[in-house]
């Protein structure tokens, strides 16, 4: 779902085309601009939100994980730590307070990450158990969001 992908194929092999695609709850552009001013100008694409939720969560999920005297989590420990870094009880930590929440979770504050790309809530297995899309389609050219008629 990117402009990019439209501008590499012949406009009339996909005029009408339609696609879902994960939606992103955050809309604002501060998480744009912030990367815009650290990658040169350069946009995010989408997909980008969910790689910065994935890394937000890791880290936060790090700093839970109880290391061993070798410098490493056990995959136990850690994948408890993931679950509960994704979702409450504690206090919501967002994309741009990644680094303050890793030091409060040092001090002993319980904290979960609210990301970019909405609830983070995981299943057993850790998949994500809410997830909502978007649909769109390409139309005069262009990626649009796609209403049903």
């Amino acid at each position: 779902k990117t402009d990019l992908f439209v501008q590499h194929v012949a406009p009339d092999a996909i005029e009408g085309a339609l696609g879902v695609a994960p939606r992103i709850d955050e809309t604002s552009n501060a998480f744009p601009d912030a990367y815009a001013g650290r990658w040169s100008g350069d946009k995010p694409l989408e997909g980008a939100n969910f790689y910065y939720d994935a890394m937000g969560l890791i880290g936060l999920a790090l700093q839970k994980a109880q290391i061993g005297p070798d410098g490493r989590a056990d995959a136990t420990s850690l994948e408890q730590a993931i679950v509960k870094a994704a979702a409450p009880p504690g206090v919501s930590v967002t994309w741009n307070e990644v680094e303050p929440g890793m030091a409060r979770t040092v001090a002993g504050e319980t904290i979960y990450y609210s990301g970019l790309t909405g609830p983070m809530l995981l299943d057993n297995c850790g998949s994500r158990k809410l997830g909502v899309s978007s649909e769109w389609t390409v139309a005069g050219g262009v990626v649009a969001p796609w209403t049903a008629p």
